[in-house]
């Protein structure tokens, strides 16, 4: 009578494989709220790990060395950035500000990170030219702006300038406002700005 093989018993790994990426992810966070704790300055590996609670050996299981960790970091910041992006289709341009800078005030040291953080300024770089011209097409579609004079471009370019996490950085830091409290504001100013704008 033949022998019946034992059925080999699956092994099932996709509850480690998403344990070891919320690991990751979180090791990105901590190294996210740590640059912005430091407005930037240089975070040693050693600092990641203690401020975790993880050793540096299990932070280079993940990132075999400080440049990944970088990568990982700004990958991580850029789809942040794009998401924010995306939004501008489902919103006029003054709401879309307003909702920018509420979603700045959630993520405070994710946005942060993005505007002390040197790591990966010409990728940033291209997706801020991208959203400018993004969103000077949706002012000029609702706002019905034919003109493409200088004082038009002028006066665009400031709207563009305020609709930044630069601003909001500078707004929290130093006069300690919120981004939500900053959204009447910002309405105002776009309003006094395009005021009769290329009519």
């Amino acid at each position: 009578m033949p022998i019946k093989k034992k059925a080999r018993r699956k092994y099932d790994n996709s509850s480690r494989a998403q344990k070891s990426a919320e690991t990751q992810q979180f090791l990105i966070e901590t190294y996210v709220r740590l640059l912005s704790q430091r407005r930037g300055a240089e975070v040693q590996i050693q600092e990641i790990a203690e401020a975790s609670g993880l050793t540096t050996r299990t932070i280079f299981r993940f990132f075999k060395d400080k440049k990944s960790l970088h990568q990982a970091m700004e990958t991580y910041l850029l789809k942040y950035l794009q998401h924010g992006a995306e939004s501008l289709g489902q919103n006029d341009f003054i709401q879309f500000a307003r909702n920018l800078y509420v979603s700045f005030d959630r993520h405070p040291d994710l946005t942060i990170a993005y505007v002390v953080s040197p790591f990966g300024n010409e990728a940033r770089a291209l997706l801020r030219k991208k959203l400018n011209q993004l969103l000077i097409a949706k002012i000029k579609q609702e706002r019905k702006i034919k003109s493409s004079s200088v004082e038009t471009q002028k006066r665009l370019a400031v709207v563009l300038a305020l609709i930044n996490a630069k601003v909001w950085y500078d707004m929290r830091i130093d006069f300690e406002f919120s981004g939500a409290e900053m959204g009447d504001t910002l309405q105002w100013a776009f309003e006094i700005l395009l005021q009769n704008i290329g009519v």
